[in-house]
């Protein structure tokens, strides 16, 4: 997966939970850029580039989003902590 394509799914995502998702050129080196999802964000690097397995599960991680609600699979699940896709841990805190 591109970049782009991660900032595009992360921006479907958003819309469809309501929560405001923005992309800041600016704020990264060269390339690089930051996107925020909510209160939250990661550095994308070159949205022309592609990412690995390792690193889109860490910016992932980082946006607190699953694996599952990412690629659109969050319905499939009657765990209503797994559809917002938050971990339960965070849920209690």
């Amino acid at each position: 997966m591109r970049g782009n394509e991660f900032v595009k799914r992360i921006r479907t995502l958003g819309k469809r939970r309501g929560v405001k998702v923005r992309f800041e050129a600016r704020k990264g080196k060269g390339s690089h850029g930051t996107l925020h999802f909510g209160d939250r964000f990661t550095t994308v690097k070159d949205r022309r580039k592609e990412i690995s397995r390792s690193l889109l599960a860490e910016m992932l991680q980082q946006l607190g989003i699953t694996k599952e609600a990412f690629w659109n699979r969050e319905e499939k699940h009657g765990d209503p902590v797994s559809a917002v896709g938050v971990s339960r841990q965070a849920s209690e805190e």
